[in-house]
């Protein structure tokens, strides 16, 4: 952030040795030593000046620039705003404002002024640069680009501009975009670790991960102590699945900066990541007990919590995922001009619950319909995503069921609520889940259709799914791909359905004569024909993803395949699901290892063949 040294006229004195010294004479010292960064003696004589000329608008607003650079900023909005009702027409005076109120963390006003400068002179290339700032810290990043745009047109090779404009197109994820300004700004800086920081955590979110660590490491170089480096190099060694190296990396930011939230919340996710849930935990109490307003230490800590059971604790913290200035959300608040339902009495009330994240989480927790109507409530109203919607008509206790994209149709209702905040207001533990299954239902007359076409066929009839929506984050950890139940497909007795989108030809091949073909790709437009053809299998076997949660709200057996660190609803240390009775779960033992996982369940589907094992076997 810029604040320009500059008076509005330079009046030189041409007074002789001896002479008594004027009040430009004074002021003439004063911003030589001001430019020099004698503060002291530079404020002493701007006082001087003033006790004499009360109204001298260069040494007010020059008196506020130093207050703000001795960060005094409620001095310097003081004294700049006195200046400016002196001249309001001084476009640096209102864009130094402005820098004094962004530090303030006064965006608006920061706004307002660099309009007021922007009015006056509409090519400042800085009041621009630093309105799009302003705007970034609003989390309105589109418009903060436009600010930085113009900026560069007026000045291509501004790199503060260049700088946050790559930062802006980082929050909007284009990615490729922010890459090309953080190289345009290197070249005008190439030796600066912030910019070398940025361009790595981009590379980061590419995925191109070696390729940041390679960056970090020259920011590294430059300058061995920038412990912002140091934890995004942890990160990024953390997705190598590097975890000693990345351990040692952290802890060196932290000897750095060892009151640094942040770091505390890197080493939180490497513990959490290891399984290590009880050093994480304290980790992430610490980085919230120096920033309480951390959301994403919250939300993983939530997270972390659910994942052990604690659900009294683990709600609370869970709702962080919501909150405004979380980076990276996958919850986004609808805009109802009625209030967030917060635990009150829906005796009589009328509720609108609004589906979040992925596909999965809808049909998990679209079974709390029930559980408000037993509540009292009179009237629900469930807003999903469009292929879930005719699938969440058949909830017995819903009243409407509308898509996303129908949602500016809903009527006032009394409250609204995310429906994964339900829970915590229905206060859910371990011993109260509302595990009555089934509560989803097949279309009766589609399932009659694939029945008839399956009549003939004695196999064990086996649905399987391989993988998530590769847009998840953590997709490449939770997806096995199919080439890693290749041996399955050898076993004897046993037909194989795909129950995954547009993979007919990846499943055929892979599965050769054990894979029966529709002659189609599977209906991804509704989840209805999932539902109808599940119902027509003995058993589904799938990733982590919707297609678990589709099985075992339909109550029809599924075996889950999970990562080393897996996903909180499927808790830890456990084989079954108290959200699914008919569930069993199958975890990797060390990461990345699915080979044993898929042999495990080898094993398994031989002695169901033999009549050995029940698919739903007993818990001992």
């Amino acid at each position: 952030m810029i604040i320009i040294l500059k008076k509005l006229k330079l009046i030189k004195s041409s007074r002789q040795h001896n002479q008594p010294q004027t009040i430009p004479d004074i002021f003439d010292q004063a911003f030589e030593l001001h430019q020099q960064r004698q503060f002291q003696q530079a404020e002493i004589l701007y006082q001087k000046v003033l006790r004499k000329q009360p109204q001298h608008f260069d040494a007010l607003h020059l008196l506020g620039v130093l207050a703000k650079q001795k960060g005094q900023n409620q001095r310097a909005v003081d004294l700049i705003s006195l200046a400016i009702k002196i001249n309001p027409n001084i476009a640096i005076a209102h864009s130094n404002l402005g820098v004094a109120l962004y530090d303030m963390q006064l965006f608006e006003k920061a706004i307002a002024s660099y309009d007021n400068a922007l009015a006056i002179n509409p090519d400042n290339a800085e009041a621009l640069s630093n309105r799009g700032n302003a705007l970034q810290n609003l989390n309105r990043h589109e418009e903060a680009l436009v600010n930085y745009n113009r900026a560069l047109t007026i000045s291509p090779n501004y790199f503060d501009a260049l700088y946050n404009r790559g930062n802006a197109l980082q929050n909007l994820e284009r990615y490729n975009e922010a890459l090309d300004s953080y190289n345009r700004a290197l070249i005008i800086k190439p030796n600066d670790p912030s910019i070398l920081c940025n361009r790595g955590n981009t590379l980061q979110s590419l995925k191109r991960y070696e390729e940041a660590l390679t960056i970090y490491d020259q920011a590294l170089a430059i300058n061995e102590n920038y412990a912002k480096a140091l934890f995004n190099r942890g990160s990024v060694l953390r997705f190598l699945h590097r975890l000693d190296e990345a351990l040692v990396s952290y802890n060196r930011a932290l000897a750095i900066q060892p009151d640094s939230a942040e770091v505390l919340y890197n080493l939180g996710n490497l513990f959490y990541f290891e399984g290590k849930a009880e050093a994480a935990i304290e980790y992430y109490l610490q980085a919230i007990a120096l920033k309480n307003d951390y959301f994403e230490a919250r939300y993983a800590l939530g997270f972390l919590l659910l994942s052990l059971g604690k659900f009294k604790e683990g709600w609370q913290y869970y709702e962080a995922r919501y909150n405004p200035n979380i980076q990276n959300k996958n919850t986004i608040a609808p805009n109802f001009q009625f209030p967030q339902w917060q635990g009150e009495s829906v005796i009589g009330k009328t509720l609108v619950i609004w589906g979040e994240q992925g596909f999965g989480d809808e049909i998990q927790f679209c079974r709390y319909v029930s559980v408000l109507k037993s509540q009292g409530a009179a009237y629900i109203s469930w807003v999903c995503k469009k292929p879930l919607k005719a699938l969440f008509k058949t909830l017995e206790a819903v009243d409407n069921v509308l898509s996303v994209e129908n949602a500016s149709s809903i009527l006032r209702h009394d409250y609204w609520t995310f429906a994964l905040s339900i829970p915590l207001h229905c206060k859910t533990t371990l011993d109260n889940i509302p595990a009555t299954v089934p509560y989803l239902y097949a279309n009766p007359e589609k399932i009659t259709t694939i029945t008839s076409k399956l009549s003939s066929m004695n196999e064990l009839k086996i649905g399987l799914c391989w993988k998530g929506n590769p847009n998840f984050q953590n997709d490449a950890e939770r997806s096995p791909g199919i080439d890693y139940f290749r041996p399955l497909f050898k076993l004897t007795g046993i037909k194989f359905f795909t129950l995954q989108p547009d993979t007919r030809d990846e499943f055929l091949a892979a599965t050769d004569n054990a894979g029966v073909d529709f002659g189609r790709e599977l209906d991804k437009s509704s989840f209805e024909e999932a539902a109808a053809l599940i119902m027509n299998l003995d058993l589904v076997i799938t990733s982590c993803t919707s297609i678990a949660h589709l099985a075992g709200a339909l109550n029809k057996p599924v075996w889950i395949v999970l990562p080393f660190s897996a996903d909180w609803r499927w808790l830890t240390n456990r084989e079954d699901s108290p959200w699914y009775p008919n569930t069993r779960l199958f975890r990797q033992s060390q990461r990345g290892n699915w080979s044993e996982v898929i042999q495990h369940i080898e094993k398994k589907l031989k002695e169901v063949v033999l009549g050995k094992s029940q698919i739903i076997w007993p818990l001992s």
